[in-house]
């Protein structure tokens, strides 16, 4: 803090001194304070907790409008400013605003080095300073238009091209190898058309993601940080099998995991639980204020067994402030189991629910309503480009637009939604937890 008011007073020095000039020392005194305090002021306020925006377009509907952006949908600034522009022109409150991809970010970090598609060189640029910081901009576009922000965030991918990063960049996947999943066979991970991840059974990766979050919202004002990637990658393989993971196994348990995959799947789960845990209360610790949100498999079984998720139990011990299943269907057969349990369990004060808006799902609209009728606390939409492509709002924008604002919305869906009255006498959400946590278990 020192240095920087220091930074900034040296080109101001010449005007504060000419102001001082042939002035009494009572007259001197104020000029120096006053000088002082707008320096310093906004560095303090910038400093202190950031609370939770509210956003003007909050009244309009009982539910949060929230839309993804990935990465890949901008490259400028200006991709930026039309990107928050279109969002509020629409009345989207939420941006989920991704700033780390592949172990690489999207913002000024001491932990981990610029993303290489800021360079303009390909994976060979990684590190480069891009002179500019999306973040940042991202941040301020969002408060001129009224829309809340969040650092979304690839939790455990480390990277995701064909060459190596190089190998001065401090990327991780270059300089920490030894952090990689292996499989059973002892071979690390690999990103073949898929990222590598890291093990979050490893107490230097969980502490790595800590520091990095951490030091994210101390560093910028946002609203929310949401992990992506928070799972195991069990479309590639079985993984997590380094020696010292299997080691404290056996300790642990006695077994390996193949004479006991039960408890393996819930060591695993475990792993995933602690990663979360250490992110949250990183962020608590320097700006309890910020919310934390995690995209979740929609498939309950899949998510839990495979993926090992226990989205439902990080809800219940109070890890997370909101889960966003991702339930990207393309039919509403497909899309009314995956919505269901988060909608009949009347968790929905803490569900984002995630629809997918690629051109392939033909029920987009149909999901969205019911999506608005469950009451679920916010509906998030994948992503940006599905909905200005090009930058420009299409069918869908404007559709999405009558349903966000009731203006010639359709009458909600019925047979999805069924509403849950609370026991007398016990808090609702509790026993709507043990509801699911039972249907998952059965």
């Amino acid at each position: 803090m020192g240095r920087a008011v220091l930074n900034l007073m040296q080109p101001l020095s010449s005007r504060i001194w000419g102001l001082l000039d042939g002035r009494p020392a009572s007259d001197r005194a104020v000029v120096v304070l006053a000088s002082l305090f707008a320096i310093c002021a906004p560095l303090y306020c910038s400093a202190q907790e950031h609370p939770l925006t509210e956003s003007p377009y909050d009244s309009l509907a009982p539910y949060r409008r929230i839309l993804w952006v990935s990465r890949w949908e901008y490259s400028t600034a200006e991709d930026i400013e039309r990107i928050c522009t279109n969002a509020a022109s629409v009345r989207f409150t939420d941006l989920l605003f991704q700033v780390r991809g592949e172990g690489t970010v999207f913002f000024n970090s001491p932990y981990e080095p610029w993303a290489w598609e800021l360079s303009g060189r390909g994976p060979a640029g990684t590190g480069a300073n891009p002179g500019w910081d999306p973040l940042a901009v991202a941040i301020r576009e969002c408060r001129r238009r009224g829309l809340r922000i969040h650092a979304y965030v690839n939790t455990l991918p480390a990277w995701a091209q064909s060459v190596d990063p190089p190998a001065g960049s401090g990327q991780i996947y270059a300089s920490h190898p030894d952090w990689l999943m292996v499989d059973k066979s002892g071979r690390a991970m690999k990103p073949r058309g898929f990222y590598a991840f890291v093990d979050p059974a490893l107490p230097q990766v969980r502490r790595h993601l800590a520091r990095l979050v951490g030091r994210l919202v101390s560093d910028y004002p946002v609203d929310g940080v949401h992990l992506d990637y928070i799972r195991y990658p069990f479309e590639r393989g079985e993984y997590s099998y380094q020696d010292r993971v299997v080691r404290d196994f056996r300790r642990w348990y006695g077994k390996s995991p193949d004479e006991d995959p039960r408890q393996w799947n819930e060591f695993r789960r475990r792993q995933i639980t602690d990663t979360i845990k250490e992110i949250r209360d990183a962020i608590r610790s320097t700006r309890p204020g910020v919310e934390l949100s995690v995209a979740v498999i929609a498939d309950l079984r899949k998510s839990r067994d495979l993926g090992a998720q226990d989205a439902v139990g990080w809800l219940e011990m109070n890890y997370v402030d909101a889960i966003v299943p991702m339930s990207y269907a393309e039919t509403m057969d497909e899309f009314r189991p995956l919505a269901r349990p988060y909608i009949d369990a009347s968790i929905r004060d803490r569900v984002w629910l995630g629809i997918l808006a690629e051109p392939k799902n033909k029920a987009l609209f149909e999901q969205a309503r019911v999506g608005a009728a469950a009451r679920t606390s916010g509906v998030a939409f994948f992503s940006y480009s599905n909905i200005f492509k090009g930058h420009k709002a299409g069918p869908k924008a404007r559709e999405l637009y009558q349903l966000f604002t009731g203006v010639g919305a359709p009458e909600s869906s019925v047979g999805l939604v069924r509403r849950v009255r609370p026991e007398p006498g016990r808090h609702p959400h509790k026993r709507r937890i043990r509801e699911l946590k039972i249907r998952v278990n059965s």
